[in-house]
């Protein structure tokens, strides 16, 4: 079987292939930036490991396993995820792990999957640790991380870890373009917006499918009005119909790509599906403006999303002012 994510496959045939050769270690820690398809590898290889009439690399996707699977009621799948932005205590781990020293139901296997292994409590990874001493027969432990600077090295030292490094664009991009073949964006779009989600296909193909991608667009004709035309009230009411935590992250990526122009060094531009527009802010304003501008735009988004109570509507006005003074001087 191959993998339908392509950078994930080699990482999915070796871990299914010690499985078979019985050799999987029961605690695998996967380790990789934000969003490249980790929760599909754990998917398919729990409906592998779990699946009563699996042959070769293939797991039956017949049997009363796969059927749980696809249902998202399997009796030994359990999926430990934060709730309601509150971190997992230890009286939950408990629980599970009662459950997890009962048998199976299914097949042979149980598995637990972590989605984020930074969520549990102090308390709740010590109890975890335990565990992790003498694990429970047939019993497979996954979990995910972005950092492991945190994790206690006690707790590391009992699992194996996969460092799943970023993806490849070229990949990237063959399979955003497979994902939407029938729409009508072009190779500088996808491009575009890969850059500016960190080269995550599954936020990127969010974002297309989106109204988030139209408003991208608006931000960004309001902006070239702005800068060109000193269209102020045009700026201030946008953040009020275009309700978006990112449209201040487009401004400030839109000023960066027009300093590595001007810096004229070979450094990856994001916004390449706006090259002209780039190239006429490098043209109009020095490095020094554009710097200050964007400096005052990323302080003024921390404020905003880190100031409790803040009044957004004022500081953005302050903000649309204080630009305006800046590119006049």
């Amino acid at each position: 079987m191959k993998f339908p994510i392509s950078w994930l496959n080699k990482y999915y045939v070796q871990i299914i292939t010690l499985f078979i050769q019985k050799k999987l270690h029961p605690i695998l820690l996967f380790k990789s930036t934000y969003n490249i398809g980790i929760p599909k590898l754990i998917y398919e290889l729990s409906c592998f490991i779990l699946c009563i009439k699996k042959k070769n690399f293939n797991y039956c996707n017949v049997c009363s396993s796969c059927i749980f699977m696809k249902s998202k009621k399997h009796p030994d799948f359990y999926i430990i995820e934060e709730k309601k932005k509150k971190n997992i205590g230890i009286d939950f781990i408990r629980d599970i792990i009662i459950k997890i020293y009962s048998t199976a139901q299914q097949s042979n296997e149980k598995i637990l999957w972590f989605t984020n292994i930074l969520k549990l409590t102090k308390e709740a990874i010590n109890t975890l640790l335990k565990t992790f001493e003498e694990p429970p027969k047939n019993t497979f432990f996954f979990l995910y991380t972005s950092n492991t600077e945190n994790i206690q090295k006690t707790l590391l030292s009992r699992m194996i870890i996969y460092n799943i490094s970023g993806i490849k664009e070229k990949n990237a991009l063959l399979w955003l373009k497979k994902k939407n073949k029938k729409k009508n964006f072009s190779q500088k779009n996808l491009i575009t917006i890969l850059r500016l989600y960190n080269s995550s296909p599954f936020s990127a193909n969010f974002f297309l499918n989106n109204i988030i991608f139209e408003q991208r667009i608006k931000i960004i004709k309001i902006f070239k009005n702005y800068l060109f035309y000193k269209k102020n009230l045009l700026l201030i009411n946008a953040f009020k119909y275009i309700y978006n935590p990112d449209v201040i992250f487009w401004i400030c990526f839109i000023l960066l790509d027009a300093i590595k122009l001007i810096s004229k060094k070979k450094i990856k531009i994001q916004n390449i599906d706006q090259i002209l527009f780039l190239k006429k802010i490098a043209k109009k304003y020095s490095y020094r403006i554009l710097y200050k501008i964007l400096t005052s735009w990323l302080k003024c988004n921390y404020h905003i999303h880190n100031i409790p109570g803040i009044n957004k509507e004022i500081f953005i006005i302050e903000q649309v002012l204080y630009t305006t003074l800046l590119i006049k001087n």
